[in-house]
């Protein structure tokens, strides 16, 4: 096991810079807080227990940086079934870190619907009127701008059903009733504006620059997917490995699975809570969808969070879980120990 992980005296009193957005002032601020954790999913579920009730969302330490599939941020938030926090692939994390902070944090409730905007410059509150209703596909045609990548409710989030999900950039899902929760805050959009990290540390640079061709070099025959995250060589080995576990698996042999993802995706559905409920009510995933647009819930139990001590590492660092079995753990250490000689 890496000794940086064991080492849990080098990470106290690392200073964390945070955006703190309150809906129901619609204002923010920056806060630095001095904690023990690396990033990442660490630093979410630290944010969660002193702000309660928030969405909150923080980049990994190496997030935003040429370290080979270090695109991942992760994103959290207490549901009917508890605090649910998951690591999340894209472009969104690079540009949380661009923006000089290392997460952020949604509080309180507005009583108007609102779209929050990030950018290098700041974040701002619009109305949402003229987006309730919409599908996922139509508002993220209508916000995505110039590299803009959003975070999405769509309609079973709208209506309230346990079952919906956050969409992030159109295809990656943040599930368990997480559209629901976002939206009785008063929240229907997020949308951030590109921004660049600049890492300095010419140790660090050189040695992820080593690894990212090992990296390529390694994987020239996978299947490429065409939907890389910030500072993947690869894009994407994990979709081929989710035909192996997880949700894409309930899927592999049916013959409208392209049309299911699409389903659950543009109205904000978690597949894996669809896969759930129809076992338990005899329906076909498509009507189990159909459904939750609609605002049905379900009685539907996920299974608990499995502790994984490396793989809670990797989401802290934002070095993507599936593609760093193509790493060796001392490459991932390195990258983690030159990154912090910066400071």
């Amino acid at each position: 096991m890496p000794s940086l992980r064991s080492k849990r005296g080098d990470f106290q009193g690392i200073l964390k810079r945070v955006l703190v957005v309150y809906l129901k002032k619609r204002i923010s601020e920056k806060v630095e807080l001095k904690t023990q954790t690396i990033g990442g999913s660490s630093l979410v579920r630290e944010l969660l227990s002193i702000y309660g009730g928030s969405l909150v969302m923080a980049s990994g330490l190496l997030t935003g940086t040429p370290a080979p599939t270090g695109g991942r941020y992760s994103m959290g938030i207490k549901t009917d079934q508890g605090y649910h926090v998951s690591s999340i692939g894209g472009f969104i994390g690079a540009y949380i870190k661009g923006y000089g902070i290392d997460g952020i944090v949604i509080t309180e409730r507005s009583d108007e619907k609102l779209t929050l905007h990030f950018s290098p410059d700041g974040m701002s509150f619009s109305s949402a009127s003229d987006l309730l209703g919409k599908s996922i596909f139509q508002v993220a045609d209508l916000l995505e701008k110039k590299g803009q990548r959003s975070i999405l409710v769509g309609p079973a989030g709208e209506n309230g059903s346990n079952i919906s999900s956050l969409i992030s950039e159109r295809f990656r899902s943040f599930g368990k009733g997480a559209g629901k929760v976002l939206f009785d805050m008063g929240v229907k959009a997020i949308v951030f504006s590109p921004a660049r990290f600049n890492a300095e540390n010419e140790r660090f640079l050189r040695e992820a620059m080593r690894i990212r061709k090992k990296l390529k070099a390694k994987n020239e025959s996978v299947k490429r997917y065409g939907h890389p995250c910030y500072g993947c060589p690869i894009s994407c080995i994990a979709m081929e490995g989710r035909l192996k576990k997880g949700v894409s698996r309930i899927l592999r042999y049916h013959e409208n699975a392209e049309k299911i993802v699409d389903m659950a995706n543009d109205f904000g559905v978690d597949l894996f809570g669809a896969h759930l409920a129809s076992k338990s009510c005899g329906c076909s995933i498509e009507e189990v969808i159909e459904m939750a647009k609609e605002g049905k819930s379900f009685n539907v139990m996920y299974p608990e969070h499995q502790p994984d001590d490396w793989k809670d590492y990797l989401d802290s660092l934002g070095i993507c879980a599936d593609a760093s079995r193509f790493l060796q753990e001392e490459d991932i250490e390195n990258l983690h120990r030159f990154f912090i000689e910066r400071t």
